[in-house]
């Protein structure tokens, strides 16, 4: 027997209800496009600015990533003095990621930009649906305009750089955890905690989303 729970969700859902989740893609998308138009110059320009030996330190793990090896264990820096450039770092998901973004769509820095703002945007879709669990739609309204308003948030989440990674996948993790303290099944508890653990190892810091 289905539990009621679900069962009021399906009404709310068929009856387009501002209480449910759904509703709350209608401003997702509107600050997402909103955003978009704001970076969509800055998405096309090469890696310069504040942080460009960052972007470029990760932007090159990948691009080695597509030129010279898959093997995950073994990612390659440009500087590499003449020797196969493999370095011990950070564990090289998000670079990982930009590698086969690239073997589909080109050796290009804006392909890195996309993939981080995809998974910006999946953050913050997670944080707005686990603010509307919690304080309500007005808080979570006001999340997703503090992003599309910010000029940091506009900056650092096109950024080709674990920082804002981290983050992102931490309100994902959240929003897993929630479900599960809330009565849902253990796997929410453990994609929750793969989540979190990926975040931990793109950037050691995320380990300081845990107390949150």
């Amino acid at each position: 027997m289905k539990r009621p729970d679900w069962e009021r969700t399906k009404k709310w859902l068929a009856a387009l209800d501002p209480g449910s989740p759904r509703w709350l893609l209608l401003p997702l998308v509107a600050v997402s496009l909103f955003m978009l138009a704001l970076q969509v110059e800055t998405l096309f320009v090469p890696i310069v600015g504040e942080h460009n030996w960052r972007q470029a330190d990760t932007f090159s793990v990948a691009y080695n990533f597509v030129h010279e090896s898959m093997n995950f264990f073994h990612p390659r820096i440009d500087w590499n003095q003449g020797r196969s450039g493999i370095m011990g770092m950070e564990t090289p998901i998000l670079s990982y990621l930009i590698a086969l973004a690239m073997h589909v769509f080109g050796d290009s820095a804006v392909v890195g930009r996309v993939v981080v703002w995809l998974l910006a945007m999946t953050g913050l879709m997670c944080g707005g649906l686990l603010l509307r669990r919690g304080p309500g739609a007005g808080a979570a309204s006001g999340l997703l305009l503090m992003f599309a308003l910010s000029p940091m948030a506009l900056f650092e989440l096109r950024q080709i750089q674990p920082d804002g990674v981290i983050g992102m996948l931490g309100l994902v993790a959240a929003l897993f955890f929630w479900t599960y303290a809330e009565g849902g099944r253990a796997r929410f508890y453990w994609v929750g905690m793969a989540i979190y653990t990926a975040a931990v190892l793109v950037k050691g810091p995320g380990v300081f989303l845990a107390p949150a």
